[in-house]
């Protein structure tokens, strides 16, 4: 039934695009912008359906990825690292690994299985009597607090939304944002860590001291002794593997670098994804006034960072270099406003995601 629906919208799409296209031109409210994300919205539909039961494939394998990476260290990596350094540094070695791996596992078990927050529902809301920085969800009929959107994935408002992670099948918001933007950092130290161990061996392998066995003797026994024959084809697998993990990790390093520097630079700015962009909107409505924007939610550099990561109320780094399950400041629905605000215009409404 499910397969059926999907496949009538499919077939629906272009007709659909095409009715959304005419309606606009008796519009006199629209623009550019409003007229894109009506066209798209067919297709956002698409999508949603389709990462709603994607899901639980992606962090399939998001953990067979991490799986294939630790067994590979250990196996191929870790025997070399103890046979060609000393005492201390194996155990500097050790002790990283076994730090970053932990780290790894605890954040994005947290990210995956932590509820990212919803709103409090209450019966028999009316929109017509909300508070002044609240607005309503059409999707939900519910009272919408602020920094809250509906995710067209869970089909439900998330607090303080900032995107959907099929990684993780579960939206980012409040309650998991620390744990999800740990688990990038953590999981980006992580393969670093790993590409810089594994470069010297790789280069060891395949252009210092490669095997130097023709591929086609492995496979005679009639040229080679079995004993010797397995030892090169065993040599040669660990040489494979330890090449393929070391370009993984590199593809991982770079990918997961962007992503972690720009939801870092949302965290400076006290802004999620969505709220870049309802702001860069609103800035841009505001200089056609002369007046100008001001996140409200901004304290500053410092500030932000230390209510992201919870650093108050005592708490201190061990709770970011260790594992710490603490939760982050307020309930999600009501939220204080930057003393910097004077008089400055609160954002725009943004639209339902």
């Amino acid at each position: 039934m499910m397969r059926r629906g999907l496949l009538r919208r499919t077939l629906l799409y272009p007709r659909s695009v095409w009715v959304t296209v005419r309606s606009q031109m008796y519009n006199s409210n629209r623009d550019i912008e409003w007229v894109l994300l009506t066209v798209m919205h067919p297709f956002h539909v698409l999508l949603s359906t389709g990462l709603r039961y994607a899901g639980p494939a992606f962090v399939f394998l998001v953990i067979v990825l991490i799986s294939c990476v630790v067994v590979n260290w250990y196996l191929f990596l870790m025997p070399v690292i103890v046979m060609q350094h000393s005492l201390p540094v194996i155990i500097i070695h050790w002790i990283v690994s076994h730090w970053l791996l932990i780290n790894i596992s605890f954040h994005y078990c947290k990210a995956w299985t932590t509820a990212p927050g919803r709103p409090t529902y209450v019966q028999g809301a009316d929109k017509n009597n909300l508070r002044h920085d609240w607005t309503w969800c059409k999707k939900c009929l519910q009272p919408k607090p602020p920094r809250t959107h509906h995710c067209s994935v869970c089909k439900r408002c998330t607090l303080k939304m900032d995107h959907h992670c099929p990684w993780l099948n579960n939206c980012v918001g409040h309650f998991n944002h620390r744990y999800f933007w740990m688990f990038c950092v953590y999981m980006w130290l992580g393969v670093v860590y790993v590409a810089i161990t594994s470069l010297p061996i790789v280069l060891d392998d395949h252009w210092k001291n490669p095997i130097e066995v023709p591929p086609f003797q492995v496979f005679l026994p009639h040229t080679l002794h079995f004993g010797e024959r397995f030892s090169d084809m065993y040599a040669r697998w660990q040489s494979s593997c330890r090449l393929f993990i070391f370009f993984l990790v590199c593809a991982v390093m770079l990918v997961l670098g962007g992503l972690t520097s720009w939801h870092s630079w949302l965290v400076a700015l006290a802004a999620t994804s969505i709220e870049r962009h309802t702001n860069a909107v609103e800035t841009k409505r505001l200089a056609r006034m002369q007046m100008y924007f001001k996140n409200p939610y901004d304290f500053g550099f410092t500030m932000n960072w230390k209510l992201f990561l919870g650093l108050v109320e005592g708490r201190s780094w061990r709770h970011i270099l260790l594992p710490s399950s603490h939760t982050p400041i307020g309930d999600g629905q009501h939220w204080d406003y930057s003393p910097y605000l004077a008089g400055i215009t609160q954002p725009t409404k943004a639209h339902d995601v």
